[in-house]
């Protein structure tokens, strides 16, 4: 029921044709739900797209194999004890991936009546299927057209008119809503008093890391707030790089090392398609702002030194995009997250003799790790106590561009808390997940046109058509109790 989620390990069913193709989730199979079941899984989430399911926008118009197709899930979950998820991925005026510039679903009342009638329909027609075996996702990542806002009131407005539909039939039908704010996760105070659950999509490893934990800053960086300070032993050949998102004015930025220059670029003149130059700005009346992509420095400290200093000179202020430290055989990678670190004070950052990074000033530094993960779902837990919402985590994963170690030990800090917080939850597919269908990595169909497989990786053959990462699949198990 809404008001206790079972003990919920899930993986999100193969399949998924991207919306363009209208065809997510086609051909369940028995193979693909007994291979899950013998994993321990005993939840799976079906992603849907409307236009699978009707035609167009009429939902009247049903396409009767594509049901058929969805009863036999049922049929092959109810017989190895496993919760299905319809979920609703795509539909006219609303897409999960692709061009945002047709999410006009908050917008136009006919494609709302339509989202709704669709749930409808759905009720309707497993009204005799039970909560036990089957529950509704309304929207998945529910977002506005792009450079617009989705506001609490407007989202849960249009999720309670789908409530009630489905409730017109199967009044006991458990039903999740997803948070706002895509992977942010933020919860929907609206929907308080729906008995419902909400749905969360932790994706807190970007594209590329090469760490975790992760020290993590503001990165903006204004001249009447100091300058970006780093201290501690750096030995001669201590590297700094860092990436310039934004600049204010024509400037020169330098690094010190104990006050003498060991590096310097200019940089504010360009035109935009010049040295990386792709935007520019007014800033009120402090003048023009560029943004680029591109913007990398690296410099070498020629001597041993106790501090490093990134300065600009001319400008009023600089956005970092990233930053990283080599010293004395110890890496440090810096993300730069506004949204985590909301303070703009500048950090003066530590390093102790192990290459461990602190800031003096407490607020301006966060690191991202177990602890970090434990009171964001504290949060979560104040939320249910708050309104009786109960939270399920309905995607997360770890994908290729992910350093493998950093991958295994957030998954085992991450899995570790949803525990500790008796949280229930479900992984996306793919390379973002230890179960991979080897017909997909065959088509190189998931990640940009590249095979699924994580180089390096032990994979043992499971069925005919599946693939196991075994030491990702350690880290779910250990967890699946």
């Amino acid at each position: 029921s809404w008001q206790q989620l079972p003990k919920w390990y899930g993986y999100t069913l193969s399949g998924r044709v991207w919306a363009a193709d209208c065809g997510m989730g086609m051909g369940y199979e028995k193979e693909e739900i007994d291979m899950l079941h013998e994993q321990g899984f005993n939840f799976v989430r079906a992603p849907l797209d409307f236009q699978s399911v009707f035609q167009g926008t009429d939902t009247e118009a049903a396409n009767e194999a594509f049901l058929e197709n969805m009863d036999r899930l049922l049929e092959y979950c109810a017989e190895a004890d496993i919760h299905v998820c319809f979920d609703l991925h795509d539909m006219p005026g609303f897409t999960t991936d692709g061009d945002d510039t047709n999410d006009v679903l908050f917008t136009e009342p006919e494609l709302q009546d339509a989202f709704v009638e669709f749930w409808r329909v759905l009720a309707e027609r497993y009204r005799e299927v039970p909560s036990n075996l089957l529950s509704f996702n309304l929207l998945n990542e529910p977002h506005p057209l792009e450079g617009e806002e989705l506001t609490d009131e407007d989202y849960s407005g249009l999720m309670k008119r789908a409530i009630e539909a489905i409730r017109e039939s199967t009044p006991e039908r458990l039903i999740f809503a997803d948070m706002l704010d895509m992977t942010e996760g933020t919860p929907v105070y609206g929907l308080a008093g729906e008995e419902i659950a909400e749905a969360v999509h932790p994706y807190f490893l970007q594209d590329g890391t090469e760490y975790w934990p992760i020290y993590t800053i503001n990165g903006f960086v204004h001249r009447d707030k100091g300058s970006l300070t780093l201290k501690g032993n750096f030995p001669a050949g201590t590297e700094l790089s860092f990436g310039i998102e934004s600049l204010h004015l024509s400037s020169v930025l330098q690094v010190t090392a104990d006050g003498e220059t060991a590096g310097k670029w200019e940089l504010g003149d360009e035109a935009v398609g010049e040295n990386g130059c792709v935007e520019i700005g007014e800033a009120g009346t402090e003048g023009e702002w560029r943004r680029y992509e591109g913007a990398d420095f690296t410099v070498t400290v020629p001597k041993d030194c106790q501090e490093i200093r990134l300065l600009q000179e001319g400008g009023v202020w600089y956005q970092l995009k990233d930053m990283a430290v080599s010293a004395g055989g110890h890496k440090a990678e810096f993300a730069i997250d506004g949204s985590i670190v909301e303070s703009e004070e500048v950090p003066t950052l530590v390093m102790d003799e192990n290459g461990v990074f602190s800031a003096t000033e407490k607020e301006a530094f966060i690191i991202q790790g177990r602890e970090w993960l434990a009171e964001r779902f504290q949060a979560y837990q104040d939320f249910t106590q708050e309104t009786g919402i109960p939270v399920m985590v309905q995607e997360f994963g770890f994908n290729r561009t992910i350093d493998r170690q950093a991958a295994l030990t957030a998954a085992e800090d991450f899995l570790s808390v949803l525990e500790e917080y008796d949280i229930p939850w479900c992984s996306w597919n793919g390379d973002f997940g230890p179960v991979i269908d080897s017909r997909d990595n065959e088509n190189e169909m998931w990640y940009m046109g590249e095979p699924l497989l994580h180089e390096g990786v032990e994979y043992e053959a499971l069925a005919e058509n599946w693939m196991l990462d075994k030491e990702m699949m350690e880290r779910y198990r250990a967890h699946m109790k």
